[in-house]
């Protein structure tokens, strides 16, 4: 067997592992470009519902804030504001729980939307209160936590 490796056979060789080099290369490329868009995809199914999320918590001020005006002022364009920051809040709740597919999320929403119809529904009896021009008895929703917390069960 002779072992000298002729020019030719040196060229052949050096262009064979500059070709596996580069289908190498190419293989490594396109699974790191897979795995990247497998993150993106991820990505692009979070964002609408973390962006719903947020929306939420900004009615949920817009309710406290409106409220509280009313309560202080009896503007009417605030209760308005309070109605139409809970009619927005339902939308967005619903659109938001028909795309959620975690049970604890699902049932984490939920709690939030029990929470927020509470409210909503001492907003409208503060509102009746204060129609009636009931004034000292404006309920106010720290009473109830208060009154729970003192009382332990």
């Amino acid at each position: 067997m002779n072992m000298k490796m002729t020019v030719r056979r040196k060229l052949l060789a050096g262009f064979g592992l500059v070709c596996v080099l580069i289908v190498w290369l190419v293989g490594f490329s396109y699974y790191e470009i897979s795995k990247l868009n497998g993150t993106y995809t991820v990505i692009d199914k979070r964002v609408p519902n973390l962006v719903n999320v947020k929306e939420l918590e900004v009615l949920i001020h817009r309710q406290v804030g409106s409220m509280r005006g009313y309560l202080l002022t009896g503007d009417e364009t605030l209760r308005k504001n309070f109605e139409k920051a809970h009619e927005e809040y339902k939308k967005i709740s619903e659109k938001l729980a028909a795309k959620l597919t975690r049970e604890e999320t699902k049932q984490q929403l939920a709690e939030l939307d029990l929470l927020e119809q509470q409210f909503y529904e001492l907003g409208q009896k503060n509102v009746r209160l204060k129609s009636a021009k009931q004034t000292g008895a404006v309920h106010r929703p720290c009473d109830h936590n208060r009154a729970r917390l003192n009382n332990p069960i």
